[in-house]
């Protein structure tokens, strides 16, 4: 099910003239400023566009030492492909809501580290000038994500990749995926102005090979042709989507495959948590918006799905029959259409410091609401009748004047000829504090419940899922409780790099009841490192000190990328 989200295309009343430039941005829109003999029009609002013009910065600016030289091996991205995003054009009445609109819709992390649009004065008072000024990211490079938990690297992706080709903004790689169980390999490609339009086309396919064997186990592939809404005043976005997997599917402890035991029998059996799992999806899509001020958008979409799970060879009799019933996620092919609708109202503010450094963040502080229903009918192919339900549903705010709140909850099931199944219900609370002298507050509370799961789901929670004290997958069960707080420093900046330092205290369990929930506790300390030439993504090292556990006080190190929540 695809649906879109939307937004209003009114300004909001106490959001108007320009925002102010980040610390980072500041220094290259003054640059500007000085290199033009240009001056900031501090009340744009309501004034008419008169030119446009374009400056693209390189990765390393000439202030930046002596690495300058390592923008010979990339391509700016080239005017014209800065101008075929742009939602806004000559003749255009200033409104910074647009403006900022624009803004987003340019600054795709993949190409750009930053995109910021002044208004400039002119002769006559009732129009302005533009500059749209971008600053690169390096586009020739390794693209990568890693965790390292218990001496053991438990994640690792590695892109060799050409994110922006020739300047014009298209993406190719080469691409490494290694996680506890498996590792592929293969290429991908994203096009995000297919044949000059606005059309996006993703293709991506891989081959995948068992971590400990190295044997070939499977491959996977996904490709897309979408047409999104160029902006938030077009009505109308379409596409088809396709994947394949096959490949083995495992859960682990720690470091090792979790064990499954046959209840049935007296002997204690440790089979391996692993077993094939092939899946085919096919969806087309289309989606409709209504609306100005409050945007509905109803998604009308068809898709087919296969889904086949094997029990390994080496079971037999009972042990086959358990493993079945209690490891397995449903083997079965489905048909059918899907409807969904999705509302919110705009109403986006610009922040910094709240995941990242510097670099301005975006959050809609609004009301949204997203439903859909997905019914799969024998009589159109499928192994069930069976109606799959959801529902989101969220809110964010301000907290004073650089503070952010944010509370989400959603629910799903399924109706077949057993009832209401497998159902979830999530709540979350996300919270950073306004900034405080030298630091900020950041807190997470996430509670998860599954009930009458029949498909063989379950939470876990330990290392990289939030519980950074605790091994990988250390608890498991049909609920879930976490809870995160840091202090977060402000970012050190030392030359264009930005370095930060955070306390933290995590707990949290996952069991099959809500009273069998017994939070176990951590506290910890880390630092973190943006290097913006390479984008706008944290790297973090943290070290936790478990309070209760068989691990009291054994210190875990987890290295990784983007803050934990």
């Amino acid at each position: 099910m695809t649906a879109g989200l939307a937004l209003a295309e009114e300004e909001e009343p106490e959001r108007v003239g320009r925002r102010k430039p980040t610390s980072y941005e500041k220094p290259l829109v003054e640059k500007v400023l000085a290199a033009k003999g240009r001056e900031l029009d501090e009340a744009p609002e309501g004034k008419t566009i008169r030119n446009i013009y374009f400056k693209q910065f390189d990765v390393i600016l000439e202030d930046e030492g002596r690495l300058k030289f390592l923008n010979k091996g990339h391509v700016t991205s080239r005017s014209r492909v800065i101008a075929r995003q742009l939602i806004i054009s000559k003749g255009d009445v200033w409104n910074r809501v647009r403006i900022e609109e624009a803004e987003r819709k340019i600054n795709v992390p993949t190409f750009l580290t930053l995109t910021i649009i002044i208004p400039v004065k002119t002769k006559d008072e009732t129009v302005v000038d533009i500059f749209v000024v971008t600053r690169d990211v390096w586009s020739l490079r390794t693209n990568s994500l890693w965790e390292i938990q218990e001496d053991k690297l438990s994640l690792l992706f590695i892109g060799l990749s050409e994110n922006n080709l020739l300047g014009l903004q298209k993406q190719v790689v080469l691409n490494y995926s290694l996680n506890l169980g498996d590792f592929y390999v293969g290429p991908s490609y994203f096009d995000p102005n297919f044949f000059w339009s606005n059309n996006e086309l993703r293709v991506f396919a891989a081959l995948v090979y068992g971590r400990r064997s190295g044997k070939l186990e499977g491959s996977r592939s996904s490709a897309s042709f979408v047409r999104p809404f160029w902006s938030l005043r077009s009505k109308w976005s379409w596409g088809i989507n396709e994947s394949h997997s096959i490949g083995f599917r495992r859960s682990f402890l720690g470091t090792q495959l979790r064990n499954y035991d046959v209840p049935e029998t007296m002997a204690i059996e440790t089979i391996p948590f692993e077993y094939k799992r092939s899946t085919v999806n096919a969806e087309a899509f289309l989606t409709r918006s209504f609306g100005k001020r409050v945007l509905k958008r109803i998604t009308a979409s068809y898709s087919v799905n296969f889904a086949k799970s094997e029990v390994p060879a080496e079971l037999s009799g009972v042990s086959a029959a358990s493993f079945e019933r209690d490891v397995l996620a449903r083997t079965e092919n489905s048909s059918g259409p899907s409807l969904g609708l999705s509302i919110f109202r705009n109403n986006f503010h610009i922040y910094k410091n709240l995941e990242s450094f510097g670099v301005p963040e975006s959050r809609n502080l609004s009301p949204t609401l997203s439903l859909s229903a997905f019914l799969s009918p024998k009589l159109l192919g499928s192994t069930n009748d069976y109606l799959n339900l959801s529902a989101s549903a969220s809110f964010s705010a301000k907290w004073f004047t650089s503070g952010y709140v944010t509370a989400t909850t959603g629910f799903s099931a399924r109706y077949d000829t057993f009832g209401l199944i497998d159902r979830t219900a999530t709540g979350r609370i996300k919270a950073i504090s306004p900034t405080l002298p030298g630091f900020r507050l950041a807190a997470n509370v996430r509670l998860s419940a599954r009930f009458k799961e029949r498909n063989n789901a379950f939470y876990t929670i330990g290392g990289q899922t939030g519980l950074r004290g605790y091994p990988i997958g250390a608890f498991a069960g049909q609920r879930r409780l976490q809870m995160n707080f840091e202090a977060r420093s402000l970012p050190l900046k030392w030359k264009s790099v930005s370095l930060g330092g955070v306390l933290f205290y995590d707990a949290g369990h996952a069991a099959n009841s809500f009273s069998e929930l017994t939070p176990f506790h951590n506290v910890g300390f880390g630092g973190r490192l943006m290097i913006p030439q390479i984008g706008a993504i944290i790297n973090r090292l943290d070290i936790a000190f478990p309070l209760n556990g068989v691990t009291k006080g054994k210190p875990r190190l987890v290295i990784g990328v983007q803050q934990v929540f």
